[in-house]
């Protein structure tokens, strides 16, 4: 009997550890896992499809989520809906430089929207 896959989403996939993590899972070569790699950008997506050495039809699929826009978390959740999801990775997020004082509400506000909510929501 073959065996099923893992099905994981991951969010945040467009850099850094959920570029890493996607890459990792989708190219395994025994096929193990369904990855459902999210970013809010696809068109950077393309740097995970050049690290794949190109398409991965049945091991991973690119997914447009801003997981700080419902209508975007809506839209994938619709996407993936009825499939069954084995593994939740909430990777996404945002980060300030400098000194604490010399941040902006607004941007102190959007870290805690993505880095906190962000992950609530999904």
């Amino acid at each position: 009997l073959p065996m099923e896959k893992t099905t994981v989403l991951i969010t945040g996939c467009s850099s850094g550890i959920g570029l890493g993590l996607a890459v990792h899972l989708a190219g395994d070569t025994a096929r193990r896992f369904k990855v459902y790699a999210t970013m809010r950008d696809l068109a950077k997506g393309e740097r995970l499809l050049e690290r794949l050495g190109g398409c991965c039809p049945d091991t991973l699929e690119l997914l447009q989520l801003d997981v700080t826009d419902l209508s975007s978390l809506v839209a994938a959740v619709q996407r993936v809906q009825g499939q069954r999801l084995d593994v939740l990775v909430c990777n996404a997020g945002v980060g300030l430089m400098g000194p604490l004082e010399t941040c902006s509400d607004q941007a102190m506000k959007t870290v805690f929207d993505v880095n906190l909510f962000g992950a609530i929501r999904t």
